[in-house]
């Protein structure tokens, strides 16, 4: 616009990307993506390469699923609303509920606190993203975590009292935790950590970086990392008890889910799948019988050019 202020365009999809407009200003180009992404769960007790049950689906994206600690319920992501929002169901997920209504930001990093009762997340709200925590029975999300930088992928401590999240504030994306009670936030020495886990039964913590790479880090020695597997996608693992599952691709239409367990590794099982690259991928329930994984569904893509009404 010749003016420099900002106008808002309804290009009438959640997914327009790659603006380009003519020199003049006479039209806009764009991508859409036009996309279907599921939630499949899968019985760990199966054998190898048994069929995934399908358990959340819609016309549009489904991302993020995972099991609140007493196991009762479900929260993930969803479009289906026609914008990104959070969801709660059952563990059939036959009746889905909404719980926020942002009406349009991304949406992601969904972390249940220990007792169940709330949700951390993080949303690109105001142009960066930043942390929120919803409280299941006030139904209304606040802030925990907005400023001027990038805040993404929290992760809720076992004890309850701390959250750990990813933070460029220092000029390169670490880990940092925040203390609930207090309010005071410490860096966690790990450069270009992008996702943290507590595990096990201590402040041992697994830390995913963005080139797929897991390390774990003990308690007190967060300097003497040891790796343990590549996440492939980077987003596709999670933890349980004293174990580390993580996804592999395996050609173009193969993953396999692997156990780690104090260094031995464990194939779980191999499934045809394709996941979203940019959400979580992984889940597994508090009883560790079952893996909740996002698979894409469907994927295409669109070309739109609008003329007129951008002066």
């Amino acid at each position: 616009m010749r003016t420099g202020a900002i106008q808002k365009l309804n290009t009438d999809s959640t997914s327009a990307l790659d603006p380009q407009m003519s020199h003049n200003g006479d039209w806009l180009a764009y991508v859409t993506m036009n996309q279907s992404w599921s939630v499949d769960q899968i019985s760990v007790n199966k054998a190898r390469g048994a069929a995934a049950e399908r358990l959340i689906a819609s016309s549009g994206r489904n991302h993020s699923a995972k099991y609140s600690p007493d196991g009762k319920e479900i929260a993930f992501v969803s479009d289906r609303s026609g914008t990104w929002e959070i969801w709660i169901c059952d563990t059939s997920c036959a009746e889905p509920r909404q719980v926020t209504h942002f009406r349009g930001p991304w949406i992601g990093g969904l972390s249940w606190s220990p007792d169940s009762r709330q949700l951390a997340f993080d949303a690109r709200v105001a142009h960066k993203s930043a942390i929120y925590r919803l409280t299941m029975a006030h139904g209304e999300p606040s802030p925990i975590e907005s400023n001027d930088f990038e805040e993404r992928m929290p992760s809720w401590s076992i004890d309850g009292k701390s959250l750990y999240f990813n933070s460029d504030r220092d000029g390169s994306v670490s880990i940092w935790r925040r203390s609930l009670e207090s309010g005071a936030t410490e860096k966690i020495d790990a450069a270009n950590a992008f996702y943290a886990r507590e595990f096990g039964s201590s402040e041992n913590l697994v830390m995913g970086h963005s080139d797929g790479t897991l390390w774990l880090a003990q308690a007190q020695k967060r300097n003497a990392l040891s790796a343990v597997g590549i996440a492939d996608p980077v987003l596709a693992w999670t933890t349980f008890g004293g174990k580390i599952y993580f996804c592999q691709r395996e050609g173009n239409d193969w993953l396999r889910v692997i156990e780690s367990f104090h260094g031995n590794e464990r194939l779980v099982t191999r499934i045809t799948a394709q996941t979203p690259q940019s959400s979580a991928s992984l889940d597994i329930s508090p009883d560790g019988s079952h893996l909740l994984l996002s698979v894409v569904d469907h994927s295409s893509s669109n070309i739109y050019i609008r003329r007129g009404g951008l002066q």
